[in-house]
């Protein structure tokens, strides 16, 4: 049986508290935001591609919200389902800007 995923709310987002160690909060569809130990968080993607499991940073939270996040995660999917590697995309813009 497949384990289901809670989806946030920015009330959750607001409330979450660092802890001793990192942890995760859940969203759906592979995202979910990285509690840091210093009280970070970040915004991340867990996705498949060519059969290897991977992730991906994306932005912090507050300056990404929590509708915004979802967005991008939406479209990292849709570059997924194209053959396009998330990582490898995020890293070829970066060094074009360079």
């Amino acid at each position: 049986m497949k384990e289901v995923q809670s989806v946030l709310t920015e009330a959750d987002i607001q409330n979450a508290q660092p802890h001793d160690s990192n942890r995760k909060l859940y969203d759906e569809n592979g995202l979910y935001l990285l509690i840091k130990t210093t009280g970070g968080k970040l915004w991340r993607l867990k996705y498949e591609y060519a059969g290897v499991e991977q992730s991906v940073t994306f932005g912090t939270y507050p300056a990404l919200s929590l509708t915004q996040a979802r967005e991008i995660c939406n479209q990292h999917h849709v570059d997924i389902s194209l053959g396009i590697d998330p990582s490898l995309k995020r890293k070829a813009l970066k060094q074009r800007k360079e």
